[in-house]
């Protein structure tokens, strides 16, 4: 039985040995994808080392590597648990780079005229 690997890189760091939790969310409607990552941050080891834009990177290699996300960092949070008390966790949330083509719009002006001479043209 082969072992699968899970690779994480935030911002050109490489995080694999503190990661504690991965959760990936896709929408193959629109191809837009989220993540929340939950690292381990003893000792402040992580501690501003973060930003907003830093390029997210999570790949499993279980003998073939596949990409499970790329994307760019949202928010960076320490992370609370639901008793309601801080640990020396961090809360990294992150969106794909799908986002930019869907903020991408396109504008005609189209002049005054029947609406079938429009949708021919």
């Amino acid at each position: 039985m082969a072992t699968t690997q899970v690779g994480v890189t935030i911002g050109g760091n490489v995080v694999d040995d503190d990661v504690l939790d991965v959760d990936i969310w896709y929408t193959k409607t629109t191809g837009l994808s989220r993540c929340r990552l939950i690292i381990n941050n003893d000792a402040d080891k992580w501690g501003s080392t973060f930003n907003s834009n830093d390029a997210i990177s999570v790949i499993i290699d279980d003998g073939a590597p596949g990409v499970m996300f790329v994307g760019f960092v949202d928010n960076v949070k320490p992370y609370l648990a639901r008793t309601g008390v801080l640990t020396n966790k961090l809360e990294i949330t992150g969106r794909n780079q799908g986002r930019y083509l869907v903020d991408y719009y396109h504008t005609t002006n189209y002049k005054e005229q029947a609406s079938g001479v429009t949708i021919d043209e």
